[in-house]
């Protein structure tokens, strides 16, 4: 089990930063930093969650991927009908 934590940006509601449970998303660095960064600030989502009750399938395989390589991962948290009616 991953235990991790979950913040969702206030500039870019519709994106959320997932991190191992207990990292500061100021001290990402790569790509996953410059993430952050873009997507500050951020607020507390959600703390200490297991990522399995969260996440399931592909998605799930695709963060604990970005969690291994990058040391966080991304999310998009919201998807309106015009974007998948639009695609």
């Amino acid at each position: 089990m991953t235990k991790i934590d979950t913040y969702r940006s206030t500039t870019m509601p519709a994106y959320g930063l997932v991190v191992p449970a207990g990292t500061d998303p100021a001290s990402l660095q790569g790509e996953a930093g410059a993430a952050a960064a873009k997507l500050s600030p951020l607020r507390p989502h959600s703390k200490g969650v297991t990522l399995e009750d969260i996440f399931k399938g592909d998605l799930q395989a695709h963060i604990l991927d970005q969690l291994a390589t990058k040391g966080a991962g991304l999310v998009k948290t919201e998807v309106s009908f015009s974007e998948v009616l639009s695609g």
